[in-house]
């Protein structure tokens, strides 16, 4: 501690004439105290839910002041909705098919037609560069039959829930400490706190219930009864007109081909849209004004020191005091 402060410690001190006794039952006096402040200020408008929280102040190792704050508005929708698309489909499909190649006939007891048929061949150039002999009938047909049933479903549940909120908030927050006396710390704790809260709740409670209900009935029955006397065999070329012989089946020069196929094909589309929408809108306005103030006096006797020579100072004075007083009487007289 400076000699200075140490000085200034004995005439503030509570006992010491006449500083002290002033600074300590009159009026603070700024020479003998230490004054810190904190301030807190916010301001804002907005359009959502609020919260601010925390504190301002002092803390040291024998005393802690602080001014605790809270604000909170906020919105609660309790919203119970039930919205419910509810679609039935009986969808059947039936295909039937009957293919008769009919190579023999009733006309030709001796199978005379047949042998001309399987006799009969056409040469073609190879990928290869070879020329193969390529038989030109008895492959019967092959069917495929497919039925392609499309479901599209737009189930569109939309649930637009609006919040407009509009709060106002003024805040300002004070907190004084004037520390008076020793610097040292005392034997004792001490604290100081002021709270504000506020808390801005709108609660709304809507149920609702929406229900969309679709039947759809799709029946398919496809039926194919197909005779091929023939039986024309089928093969595959590229882009130059020769026979792929990768893709060819040929055993001694023969080649087979690959059997026709004949499709039937029967494409369903079934369209089915429901749209369910629901919008609520809340509104909700708070202006909240907070103003706290908070001032703090410690008066500090913890040096010893400071006591004994503040003593020692009010005799001083009382002696200059009485020395004075007689110089004065001595004049009157």
């Amino acid at each position: 501690m400076s000699v200075g402060r140490f000085f200034r410690d004995v005439i503030c001190a509570p006992y010491s004439i006449p500083i002290g006794l002033i600074n300590y039952n009159v009026k603070t006096l700024g020479m003998c105290s230490k004054t810190s402040k904190k301030e807190l200020d916010i301001m804002e408008s907005t359009e959502h839910d609020v919260s601010y929280s925390g504190s301002v102040g002092h803390s040291g190792e024998d005393i802690t002041s602080k001014s605790d704050y809270l604000v909170l508005n906020q919105a609660i929708q309790n919203i119970l909705t039930d919205a419910s698309n509810k679609e039935t489909r009986n969808v059947s499909a039936e295909s039937t098919t009957t293919v008769d190649c009919l190579f023999s006939l009733e006309e030709d007891p001796y199978d005379e037609y047949t042998i001309v048929l399987e006799d009969e061949t056409e040469k073609k150039i190879g990928n290869d560069g070879r020329t193969y002999d390529l038989a030109l009938f008895r492959c019967c047909p092959k069917v495929e039959q497919t039925t392609n049933i499309t479901v599209i479903t737009f189930d569109n549940i939309t649930e637009e829930h609006y919040e407009s909120i509009y709060n106002e908030l003024d805040l300002h927050i004070e907190n004084t400490l004037t520390e008076t006396g020793s610097d040292t710390p005392s034997n004792m704790d001490m604290s100081v706190l002021s709270g504000m809260y506020i808390k801005s709740v709108l609660k709304q409670s809507i149920k609702s219930q929406i229900e969309n209900q679709t039947n759809q009935n799709v029946n398919v029955n496809l039926t194919m009864d197909y005779t091929d006397r023939y039986g024309r065999c089928a093969y595959d070329y590229d882009d130059n007109g020769y026979l792929i012989v990768e893709e060819t089946s040929c055993n001694g020069g023969l080649c087979e081909g690959k059997s026709k196929v004949l499709k039937q094909t029967v494409d369903i589309e079934i369209l089915t849209k429901n749209i369910i929408n629901t919008s609520m809108k809340l509104i909700m306005k708070n202006k909240n004004t907070i103003d706290s103030e908070t001032t703090v006096t410690v008066n500090r006797i913890t040096n010893y020191r400071v006591i004994v020579v503040s003593l020692l100072w009010n005799i001083i004075i009382l002696f200059l005091l009485f020395k004075l007083f007689g110089m004065f009487l001595r004049r009157i007289n």
